[in-house]
């Protein structure tokens, strides 16, 4: 009991351990990358038409503490499978939830820095980072469980991060192609394909439909349960529309640069939640119709074969299995030890149609006799005191319908001794036996269990 408790102390230690850190690991890498491309700066000037810049800075926190927590709990599930420790609703949970600590942990890191930045607002900002990501752990804790919960979440989830980043990194790398000045770059906007009269990023709102619908059908013609497509949408979009609520639609509303993409947000995950409701409440192609398996008899003797090789079954129609016939006398002779596997048999007696042709002007009793067999001579190797084999003769038919025969019946009894080797004709003879040794008289001394014969000269008593 004792050893039990201390190995699942030991093993749940190891998963708290891998949340905590990957968690911490992958919002770290997340905020070193947005600094080194220079997507996060909190020195940014918030002037005048760029107040709205540090409500899109706080946007990327909570999206770094959001995708850091489902890291982090996800990698603690895949160990905890091979542990077979997270099966159930509380160990997701628990998993979920020291991920969500690693993440928030991840968030300080932008707290030094953030005491730099001069907001638009008469606010403290290294508090408001702190707000911003500590309101952002348990959203994150949520929908951590539902993409251990749901795997189509998990894969949208994934898919929405692959895209998000190639949109920030398109994002800073095509001004300087263009030698263009660098835009801010928003949370899951593509800046090189908006305009500014966009009333809404239709870029981003088609990609988000287009995946949840793509992923949605996956699923369910992968053998996801309904329920399971039909949340499937909410995995991605529910992660950039929670970022965008924590962040607000802008400090200044006469801008809409931070107010379209949070519209646009929340207007994804709408569309993509409707996209994976389509899929899952569209119905499967029935299962073609599985042919039944063969039920035809296995093949007794040598002659089922004819019927079991062409499919058909011994004794079906269009290839029938040739039927036993009775022994026949000269089969009898032919065979005197029989055959191991089958009887003897002899060719059916000819029908009516293959009845040799005659005179038809024969009486009875001539037709009686050539119907009649000949005398069963005794089989070969029996002896002459054994009865030979009685042959039934068949009834005569009346004249009215000229019907085949039926074949003569061999009866062999029963008491009939095993016959006698054959011998051949190269075979040498066998010795004469050597004569008897002759015997003593018996006297009256003479003991009954010794002797009588002279073993010295043969012969000679």
């Amino acid at each position: 009991m004792a050893a039990s408790v201390r190995q699942a102390l030991r093993e749940w230690t190891r998963l708290c351990a891998t949340a905590v850190g990957v968690a911490f690991l992958v919002g770290a890498g997340q905020l070193g990358v947005l600094y080194g491309l220079d997507i996060v700066r909190w020195d940014r000037p918030f002037e005048a038409g760029g107040e709205n810049g540090w409500s899109a800075l706080l946007t990327w926190v909570a999206w770094i503490v959001l995708t850091a927590t489902v890291a982090g709990a996800g990698s603690a599930a895949r160990l905890g499978r091979r542990l077979k420790r997270v099966a159930g609703w509380p160990g997701r949970t628990a998993v979920s939830v020291v991920a969500g600590i690693g993440g928030g942990a991840s968030a300080f890191l932008a707290v030094l820095p953030a005491t730099a930045a001069r907001p638009p607002t008469n606010i403290n900002p290294d508090l408001v980072v702190m707000i911003t990501s500590g309101v952002a752990v348990p959203a994150g804790i949520v929908i951590a469980i539902g993409a251990l919960t749901w795997t189509p979440v998990a894969g949208n989830i994934i898919t929405t991060a692959v895209w998000v980043w190639l949109f920030a990194a398109g994002s800073i790398i095509w001004p300087l192609i263009t030698q263009e000045p660098w835009p801010l770059a928003r949370l899951a906007v593509p800046e090189q394909f908006v305009l500014p009269s966009d009333p809404l990023i239709w870029t981003t709102l088609g990609l988000v439909v287009l995946v949840s619908a793509t992923l949605a059908m996956i699923a369910r013609f992968g053998g996801s349960g309904k329920l399971a497509v039909a949340v499937s949408g909410l995995g991605g979009p529910a992660l950039i529309a929670v970022a965008y609520l924590i962040a607000g639609p802008g400090v200044s509303g006469d801008h809409t640069d931070q107010l379209v993409p949070y519209r646009t947000a929340l207007l994804g995950v709408l569309a993509s939640v409707v996209a994976s409701l389509v899929v899952a409440a569209a119905g499967r192609r029935p299962p073609k119709p599985r042919r039944p398996p063969s039920r035809t008899p296995v093949p007794n003797g040598e002659t089922d074969y004819v019927g079991w090789v062409s499919g058909l079954g011994p004794g079906q129609t269009g290839n029938p299995v040739p039927a036993q016939t009775p022994v026949t006398p000269e089969a009898a002779a032919a065979y005197p030890g029989g055959i191991a596997d089958d009887a003897p048999t002899a060719p059916q007696a000819p029908t009516q149609a293959e009845a040799p042709k005659g005179r038809r002007s024969r009486s009875t009793k001539q037709r009686e006799a050539a119907a009649t067999p000949p005398a069963a001579p005794p089989l070969l190797g029996m002896p002459p005191s054994v009865e030979a084999p009685t042959v039934t003769a068949p009834r005569p038919r009346s004249r009215g319908k000229a019907a085949a025969p039926e074949p003569p019946t061999v009866e062999i009894p029963r008491d009939t001794p095993p016959p006698a080797p054959k011998r051949s004709r190269h075979a040498k003879a066998e010795p004469p036996p050597s004569p008897a040794l002759p015997t003593l008289p018996a006297g009256r001394d003479s003991d009954p269990d010794e002797p009588t014969t002279n073993i010295l000269t043969p012969g000679r008593p």
